[in-house]
C-alpha cells in the first residue's frame, strides 16, 4: 500500500509540475503575445502619428507653396501695372514731346510761310516802285530830248531868221516873242506825259518837278534874246 500511495504521490508531483511548466509556457506565450501586440500597437500608433505629421507637413507645405506662388503672382501682377504705368508715363511722355515738336513746326511753318509772304509783298512793291522809277525817268528823259530837240530846232530857225534882212527891226522881238508863246502852248503835250505818269502811281513831287520843268524851258528859250 505505501509503494503505491508512493507512485501516485509521485505521479501527482510530476502532473503537477507538468501543469505548472504549462501554466508558465502558457504565461510566457500570453506575455510575448501581449508583448507583440503591444509592439504592433505602438508600431501602428507610430505610423498613425507619422502620418500626422506627414499629412501636417504636407499641409503646411502646401500652404507655403500656395503663399509662396501667391506673392509671386502679386509681385508679378505688381510689375506688370508697374511696367504698364511706366509704358503709358512714357507714352505720355513722348506724346507731349510730338505735341510740343509738332505746334513748333506748325509755329515754324507759320512763321515762315508769313515771311516768305512779307518778302514776295516787298518785292513786288520794290519792283512795283522801280518800274514807277523808271517810267518815270524814261518820261523825263523823253522830255528832256523832246525840249532839246525843240529848243535846237528854235534855236536853228532864229539863226536862220537872224541872218535875214527885214526892214522893221521891232518885229523881231515881237516874232521871238509869238514864236515862244507858240512853243509854250505846244508844251501841254509834256504836261500831258507828267498827268499820265501821276495817274501811274507818281508822287505829287514828281508832278510839281515837271511842271516846273515845263515853265522853266520858256523863260530858257527867251532870256538869249
Amino acid at each position: 500500500m505505501s509503494e503505491v500511495g508512493l507512485l501516485s504521490g509521485k505521479r501527482d508531483i510530476k502532473v503537477k509540475a507538468l501543469e505548472t511548466a504549462k501554466a508558465e509556457k502558457r504565461l510566457e506565450e500570453r506575455k510575448v503575445n501581449e508583448r507583440k501586440l503591444r509592439k504592433e500597437a505602438a508600431k501602428q500608433e507610430r505610423a498613425k502619428i507619422e502620418q500626422e505629421n506627414q499629412k501636417i507637413k504636407e499641409e503646411k507645405l502646401k500652404k507655403l507653396e500656395e503663399d509662396r506662388k501667391r506673392r509671386e503672382a502679386e509681385a508679378a501682377a505688381k510689375k506688370r501695372q508697374r511696367e504698364e504705368d511706366e509704358t503709358k508715363e512714357k507714352e505720355r511722355k513722348w506724346k507731349c514731346i510730338e505735341d510740343a515738336q509738332r505746334q513748333r513746326r506748325e509755329l515754324e511753318e507759320r512763321l515762315r510761310l508769313e515771311k516768305e509772304e512779307k518778302e514776295q509783298k516787298s518785292k513786288a512793291m520794290k519792283e512795283k516802285e522801280c518800274k514807277r522809277k523808271e517810267l518815270a525817268t524814261g518820261a523825263k528823259k523823253r522830255q528832256r530830248m523832246e525840249t532839246e530837240r525843240k529848243m535846237t530846232a528854235r534855236k536853228k530857225r532864229e539863226l536862220e531868221s537872224k541872218g535875214r534882212k527885214t526892214s522893221n527891226v521891232d518885229s523881231r522881238p515881237t516874232s521871238s516873242v509869238s514864236g515862244n508863246l507858240k512853243s509854250f502852248h505846244k508844251l501841254p503835250c509834256i504836261g500831258e506825259v507828267a498827268t499820265n505818269l501821276n495817274s501811274l502811281g507818281t508822287t505829287n513831287k514828281d508832278d510839281i518837278f515837271a511842271k516846273e520843268e515845263i515853265y522853266v524851258s520858256p523863260s530858257y528859250e527867251i532870256t538869249p534874246f
